[in-house]
């Protein structure tokens, strides 16, 4: 169950300052949670929203989330796998080297000049511009760990062996530095999983809630106040609806009983559409 409070600044705003009716009920709670999906963020506004949250979450001794949008996202900044730098490929004639890891995003453009790497299984749209294909495993030919949305970290065992001239992910990327002279220090399942250990250790107590050292971000002497806001402003995300909602990845878009799944769903939504027009006339 839950209550829908709005979808503007107005509503963060009433709580924030404490004259909504919800304020009692955060304040009586115990473990209250406040989460911020990432779309938001990604707004004009997104920054006088994002600090309006963070302080109301720091007020009512909350803790503070951000819901990513991206699946494997928050596991690999535990780990440390962020760009040291932000850099935008453009199609200036430079040479480029791009390594995908598993990327089969439809809207991905290569820019000219650059040498593409693809590293996954399946193979859609990434391999199909790719200079090299490294065939890496599916997650049912692998031993994998997987964070899940609560940060539980979870193990898959291989069901099946990886085809032909595929390899596990991680002794792709090992055989790589070897060749490359930067040999990584590890050989093995296990010294990969210490070294996962070393970097971020709830990664490695599968199926258990382990806490994170960072439990809320830290509130600057600027951000004692409340932010100041535009109350008028609307709340809203760029996708409300997903036809395609069973055929989002590149596995279900190569099964043809997810296919079905889709088509099944798009003749409902269509005969719910007659019936809404019929009834309204």
């Amino acid at each position: 169950d839950y209550e829908w409070l709005g979808d503007d600044m107005k509503t963060l705003k009433a709580v924030a300052d404490g004259s909504h009716a919800i304020n009692k009920r955060l304040s009586a709670a115990k473990k209250p949670v406040v989460i911020l999906g990432q779309q938001i963020l990604r707004s004009s506004d997104a920054t006088n929203a994002y600090d309006l949250v963070k302080y109301i979450a720091h007020k009512f001794n909350a803790e503070f989330n951000v819901l990513h949008t991206s699946a494997s996202q928050v596991a690999a900044f535990d780990l440390g796998l962020r760009p040291d730098s932000e850099l935008k490929l453009e199609d200036n004639g430079e040479p480029a080297l791009v390594w995908l890891f598993g990327v089969d995003d439809r809207g991905f453009r290569v820019p000219k000049n650059t040498f593409l790497i693809y590293q996954g299984h399946t193979g859609e749209v990434g391999a199909s511009q790719a200079d090299v294909v490294l065939p890496g495993a599916a997650f049912t030919e692998k031993q994998s760990i997987y964070a899940n949305l609560e940060g539980r970290a979870q193990q898959t065992l291989a069901a099946i062996t990886p085809p032909s001239m595929a390899r596990e992910d991680w002794k792709i990327v090992r055989a790589v530095s070897e060749i490359t002279n930067h040999t990584l220090a590890y050989d093995t399942l296990i010294g990969l999983r210490q070294r996962m250990k070393e970097l971020a250790p709830n990664l490695v107590y599968c199926n258990e809630n382990v806490r994170m050292r960072a439990i809320r971000p830290p509130v600057a002497e600027g951000q004692a106040a409340q932010p100041t806001v535009n109350a008028a402003l609307r709340l809203s995300v760029k996708l409300n609806e997903l036809l395609d909602y069973y055929q989002t990845d590149v596995i279900s878009r190569s099964s043809p009983t997810m296919a079905k799944c889709v088509v099944a769903l798009r003749k409902e939504l269509e005969k719910r559409a007659e019936d809404q027009r019929l009834s309204a006339n």
